[in-house]
């Protein structure tokens, strides 16, 4: 950074910073609101701190950092770029939108609207805008904090949520109650209660105000990158993520159609869905380790700089691979049959994709289906050989993960490099490679039969929440789709223990007295005797219950000795039957 850049700094409260009618312009390469609990509550006890109580509630100067800005501050009604304190600015502007619908609910109706002066602005034709303004956010900010009539919106990213949360904490903690409960825990030997609640509120908006911070400014909008990389340095450590945006974007200035900015803030959109939310970050790594090179979190940045060319071609088509693949990677994430038309020949996949996720809790696996669909839709793996590797995959950690419960380490690498492998391969043969050399590796790390049985005879599943349940319903579902050659489990079948449940029995919970059983006959079967179970079993058209009544059809009584040795049974039927296993 050149030494003589025009550089000006001043002393200035924020009743100046956001009364003096300038918009403030968070350029789309800052880094996004990153302030959670422990930074919002320690703004506002440190607002509670500065508080004077004695014959009215008075406030304090404080200093609460620095701010810095391109463009010309003087000059009332400008637009300025807010390079570092936009992470101040935003809560300070959450605050204040908490505390004017805090005496809005109140009835003090004045004071909320000179609240408001400091959120929203007007110029001299009557038009009202925001004082703060940041595209990335956009509408949700806009929406939910700076309107008197919120609209109510469900947050659709990581930084929409800290953005709601620091709302909601500063409206709670505000609340007439909390707020007296708050100040004397901070400020003790005050009598709180001969003061009002609309004064302790006036003086907390003098607070707030009264603050103050050393307010720096350049003219030289060029360096604006530089300074905001030296001020970082220091203080809240910026993510590799974070970097690469910033990067993206101070290259990406110019405004096209199919917008940059918009894109990546539809990846952050996509990444919702109705279970949860998949955090950027993790989504990043896993699609950067998928293509280029396994790196740590701390890595990216520098790895990402050596290997996409720094120019607008390279981002633009970065940004756009990166949000086609936001789609594919909730297609793998949260599955859904409607994302194949309801075709049946895919209910398989939703169905592993699913276990494996779920189930299993198996994260490093989204780093090889990425490549695989990427691979199926270029052409060059068969759809026979794309479902060979799911259920390669799947077969492989039920037994190393779900049963085994071995560590997961090694994996991440493993999918990494057959990720990179299949997504540089040009043709069919190269393809088959790499399909070769993951099965390998995963045949390889397979568990033996004796580490599979001492782990797969202990399972054990109860109608109470018990920690096994999960993998002991995937393995009887399994088992009958064994015996019935199918290839989705049922929607009609439910868990019976054959020897009625007993908790103080401990081998009736086993996975050796449980079958699969229509929902129905389950029912009819109840706390009943074996002989009059196995009766009722004769009406079911399961074929493993077939199987089973064939077995057993001459015992009379089903006890401990019967159910441990079908526990072995079964473990040698699933652990043969399974695609990493060296006899197949």
């Amino acid at each position: 950074m050149r030494l003589n850049m025009e550089l000006n700094a001043d002393k200035q409260l924020i009743r100046k910073v956001l009364g003096n009618k300038n918009r403030y312009i968070i350029p789309r390469y800052q880094r996004e609101y990153s302030w959670e609990k422990e930074e919002i509550s320690e703004y506002y006890v440190d607002i509670l701190k500065q508080l004077r109580f004695s014959k009215e509630v008075e406030s304090d100067d404080y200093f609460i950092g620095s701010i810095l800005l391109t463009g010309d501050y003087n000059s009332s009604g400008k637009e300025l770029e807010v390079v570092d304190g936009q992470q101040r600015l935003t809560t300070i502007t959450i605050f204040l939108s908490a505390l004017a619908e805090t005496l809005s609910k109140i009835n003090e109706s004045k004071l909320s609207d000179n609240v408001w002066k400091y959120i929203i602005a007007e110029d001299d034709n009557g038009e009202e805008y925001p004082i703060l303004f940041n595209e990335m956010q956009y509408p949700y900010f806009q929406y939910y904090i700076q309107r008197k009539n919120k609209v109510k919106m469900d947050p659709t990213c990581e930084e929409e949520d800290r953005i709601k949360f620091a709302f909601d904490y500063f409206e709670s903690n505000l609340k007439e109650e909390n707020l007296r409960r708050n100040i004397r825990n901070v400020i003790l030997d005050v009598d709180i209660d001969n003061y009002t609640y609309p004064d302790l509120l006036k003086a907390i908006r003098d607070q707030v105000l009264n603050c103050y911070v050393i307010c720096i400014w350049t003219t030289e909008t060029k360096y604006a990158n530089e300074i905001f990389e030296i001020l970082n340095a220091k203080g809240k450590q910026l993510t590799s993520v974070d970097l690469i945006k910033n990067n993206i974007f101070k290259i990406l200035k110019k405004e096209v159609p199919d917008d940059p900015k918009i894109k990546w803030k539809k990846i952050k959109n996509t990444l919702s869905y109705e279970n949860g939310r998949i955090d950027f970050s993790t989504f990043f790594r896993q699609y950067w380790i998928s293509k280029y090179k396994k790196v740590t979190y701390d890595k990216l940045y520098d790895n990402f700089m050596s290997t996409i060319e720094e120019n607008e071609e390279s981002y633009s088509k970065f940004v756009n691979d990166l949000y086609e693949e936001s789609k594919l990677y909730m297609k793998i994430v949260n599955p859904k049959r409607e994302d194949y038309d309801n075709r049946k020949e895919y209910y398989y996949l939703v169905e592993s994709l699913k276990t494996v996720n779920e189930n299993f809790g198996i994260k490093q696996t989204r780093i090889a289906y990425m490549a695989l669909f990427n691979a199926k839709d270029k052409g060059i793996i068969t759809n026979k050989q794309f479902k060979n590797v799911i259920q390669i995959i799947e077969d492989f950690h039920f037994v190393y993960n779900a049963v085994c419960a071995l560590r997961a380490n090694a994996f991440e690498s493993i999918y990494s490099q057959f990720a990179i492998s299949l997504n540089k391969a040009e043709d069919a043969n190269q393809a088959e490679k790499a399909i070769e050399i993951l099965h390998t590796r995963l045949k390889e790390l397979y568990p033996t039969y004796e580490v599979f049985e001492g782990r797969f005879i202990k399972l054990q599943y109860s109608k109470k929440a018990i920690n096994t349940n999960l993998v002991s319903k995937y393995v009887v579902n399994r088992i009958d789709k064994y015996y019935s050659k199918r290839e989705t489990i049922r929607d009609d079948g439910s868990v019976e223990h054959i020897l009625s449940e007993d908790r103080d029995v401990e081998y009736s919970l086993n996975i050796g007295n449980l079958i699969l059983l229509e929902i129905g006959i389950n029912g009819d079967c109840d706390n009943k005797d074996f002989k009059t179970k196995i009766g009722l079993y004769k009406k079911s058209r399961f074929e493993g219950v077939e199987k089973f009544i064939k077995d057993y059809k001459d015992i009379d009584i089903w006890g401990q000795a019967e159910i441990e040795e079908r526990a072995k049974k079964l473990a040698r039927i699933v652990y043969n039957n399974n695609k990493n296993c060296s006899t197949n």
